[in-house]
């Protein structure tokens, strides 16, 4: 995760984690975590996300690891996410 993202994360957590009026309670999120080379950090920055989702309690739809490698196969499972419906 760059530092810019994980100081905005970490800053929404420490702002929102322990709000019982968040508007961001309840929502459904989708993860989705692009790396280069051998994608070694997509999983880092998913286990990030996780932690942050449990804070913020948000609800987890679905964890996209995207790399050069499994690109093209992601891609029908990032079409499906932006897809998705509030129920």
């Amino acid at each position: 995760m760059s530092e810019s993202a994980k100081t905005f994360f970490d800053r929404l957590k420490r702002c929102d984690a322990f709000n019982d009026e968040s508007k961001i309670k309840g929502k459904k999120i989708v993860a989705i975590a692009c790396a280069v080379g051998s994608g070694s950090g997509t999983e880092e920055t998913l286990k990030a996300i996780d932690t942050l989702n449990y804070f913020l309690k948000t609800k987890m739809y679905a964890r996209i690891p995207v790399t050069k490698a499994n690109f093209e196969k992601q891609r029908k499972a990032i079409e499906n996410a932006m897809k998705l419906e509030d129920n």
